[in-house]
């Protein structure tokens, strides 16, 4: 590709680059490098029209979450719900779709960019959905 010049890249990051997560360490670790190689590689590769990009899926149905539930998308979406502002899991083809979209010649002019497919986890804080204020208040 890079002999032809232009093409994209699309790495595979997660929401565990930009968060904490307890018991996550090494993951979150190996992610947030590969958000740092995205942008390292578009710098990089720039100059040969090549762009480099990344999604960050969030919780996703996939075959862990199938397995730590017993393969139950209802139990895992009721988790997901209260760390996920759209409320559900994340379905394998809406991550399919960002990283399709990024290939394209639509997305031409982004380089060096991570988009979250992650239903708003990244946008919320440890709270989730919860307005922890008035918790606090009742406690006090």
């Amino acid at each position: 590709m890079r002999q032809r010049g232009g093409g994209a890249v699309v790495n595979i990051s997660s929401i565990s680059a930009k968060v904490i997560q307890p018991g996550r360490m090494l993951y979150s670790v190996s992610k947030a490098a590969i958000s740092h190689l995205t942008k390292a590689l578009a710098f990089q590769l720039a100059a040969d029209k090549i762009r480099v990009n990344s999604v960050s899926p969030g919780w996703t149905w996939s075959g862990i979450i199938s397995d730590l539930t017993g393969d139950n998308k209802e139990r895992a979406t009721r988790v997901a719900g209260d760390v996920q502002l759209l409320g559900r899991i994340g379905e394998p083809e809406e991550v399919a779709e960002a990283v399709l979209f990024l290939c394209s010649d639509r997305a031409r002019f982004i380089t060096g960019a991570d988009i979250a497919v992650d239903g708003g986890y990244a946008t919320m804080g440890p709270e989730g959905k919860f307005d922890m204020l008035p918790r606090l208040l009742s406690d006090a």
